[in-house]
């Protein structure tokens, strides 16, 4: 299976006509080995699942889950090219503020993260994860 590497969360706050949505952003680097590479132009096809999480609550309960990415891209292996092969990952979106309220009162700020999973569409479900770092939205 692929790894994931150096995932991060960026969050942008934005408020229009009296509503308040949060754009999230998360990154990683999709690791993928001569093997898996490989295996890609044989036909696999990886993509990615993101769920949003309340990084306050007892075992990071999700707040929100994002539609399924376009599948992974995997450059098969090239005679000179490196082993590994680096997919990038970007997910970004925007939902209301009021999706992300982790805690009862308001005016509390939220700690929020993510996790990232990233299986394989024609093969048995395994999955890879793993969480970006935390972020925290103020009131």
């Amino acid at each position: 299976m692929p790894t994931i590497d150096s995932p991060n969360l960026t969050l942008v706050t934005k408020s229009a006509g009296g509503v308040e949505n949060v754009t999230l952003t998360v990154t990683a680097a999709v690791v993928f080995d001569a093997t898996e590479r490989q295996l890609a132009v044989g036909g696999l096809r990886w993509h990615a699942h993101t769920e949003i999480l309340d990084a306050d609550s007892t075992g990071d309960r999700v707040l929100a889950t994002v539609p399924d990415t376009m599948p992974i891209p995997v450059l098969g292996p090239v005679p000179g090219s490196p082993a590994e092969y680096r997919a990038p990952l970007i997910v970004v979106h925007t939902v209301p503020r009021s999706v992300l309220q982790g805690d009862p009162g308001a005016g509390d700020n939220d700690e929020i993260r993510c996790k990232i999973k990233v299986h394989c569409y024609n093969a048995p479900v395994e999955w890879v994860e793993k969480f970006t770092d935390q972020e925290t939205l103020t009131g």
